[in-house]
Parts: structure tokens; sequence; C-alpha cells
């Protein structure tokens, strides 16, 4: 299971990104703001059908997937995460941002706490496409949430409900040169282990 909806404004034209079965995708990229007034930026890939029906600075609503591609940038190989809009919504809510995904974790999850004493973990989730691929999704947990997903193991089937979001950090390359990157990565408000009610 993977769905995700999604409001935002697009802030940038949809331009030829590759060619996948004969098929042209687009990429842009959708600015989705919290309730913080924080701006998450999301990286959206879509066909031409989609990519015809963008309104440029202005509010879109999409319900589609959310799918990983690895890719070789600057000589390593890196996973990367974006949104594949498939349809347009009706729902222009402004900052909807709400994901539903059920899969299999991957790695075991790496749980800490902040400087703050905030409790946190991190871990992969392996979602299963129908033509038997896997996407491969970071996800994040707070508190509650994250202490659950810590006592869970490689391999368990977990459902999780929460908004794909951005984070920016700071890279340091081999040359020494500090660059900031974006990471993508699914929140988690809701987790339950092999839950079948969203089904």
């Amino acid at each position: 299971m993977n769905k995700m909806t999604v409001s935002g404004v697009v802030k940038n034209e949809p331009t030829l990104n590759h060619v996948a079965r004969g098929m042209e995708m687009y990429a842009f990229d959708m600015h989705v703001e919290r309730a913080s007034g924080v701006f998450d930026m999301i990286p959206c890939i879509c066909n031409k059908i989609i990519a015809e029906k963008v309104k440029l600075g202005e509010l879109n609503s999409f319900a589609g997937e959310i799918h990983s591609r690895n890719e070789e940038i600057e000589g390593r190989r890196t996973c990367q995460t974006f949104f594949i809009p498939y349809m347009e919504t009706e729902n222009n809510e402004v900052g909807e941002n709400e994901v539903l995904l059920k899969g299999f974790l991957c790695k075991k999850p790496i749980y800490r706490k902040t400087q703050l004493g905030k409790e946190v973990a991190d871990f992969l989730l392996a979602v299963n496409r129908k033509n038997g691929k896997s996407d491969y999704i970071h996800c994040i947990a707070w508190w509650d949430n994250a202490k659950a997903i810590s006592e869970c193991s490689v391999g368990d089937e977990v459902v999780i409900k929460g908004r794909f979001q951005s984070r920016k950090y700071n890279k340091t390359l081999p040359s020494g040169e500090v660059v900031e990157k974006n990471a993508y990565e699914v929140s988690a408000n809701f987790i339950d282990k092999g839950c079948d009610i969203y089904e």
C-alpha cells in the first residue's frame, strides 16, 4: 500500500527528466506549507499528461505514490525519493500532505534521544509495487512512535501514516567544501504492526 495526497504551490516549470519504457517523465518541485509555517520542498516526477495540467505558481492538488530510484550522483550510488502524482484532486486545502504506507522493515530501526531528550527513530521501509518492484522509503518517528518502531524487527510488516517532508543538511565533500543538501523522508505520526484496516 502506497498512497499520498498533497496540495502545494508549484515553483518551477516541469522539465523533461528521463524516459521510462518509452514514456517521457517530467520533474518539478512543489512547496507545501506545514502548520508551523515551515515549507517542505517535495520533488515530483510525472508523465506528460500530468505535466501539462500543472499550474505554475498556483496551488495544485494531486494524489499518487512515493517512489525511490537508485542514481549515481557525484560518483556515488544514492537512493532518491520523490512523489509520483497520478491524478489531480479537488481538495484544495493548503498544506495537505498525507501519506499512507504498508511495507516491511529493511533494517533495524535506529533509536536514540536528542540533546533535548526527544525520542526519535530512523527506519527504512520497503513498499512493494504491483509490478513486483519495491520502493525503499526513509522514515522517521518521534516519542511513542519512535519507541514502538524500535521494538520491531527486520522483516516485520508495518503500516504508517504521516507526511512526506524535506530537511536541509550540510555535507562535507572530499575536497573539504561544505555544501547544503536536501533529505526526504516520511515523518510517521501513526504506526501499527501488520494492520489491515486501511486496505
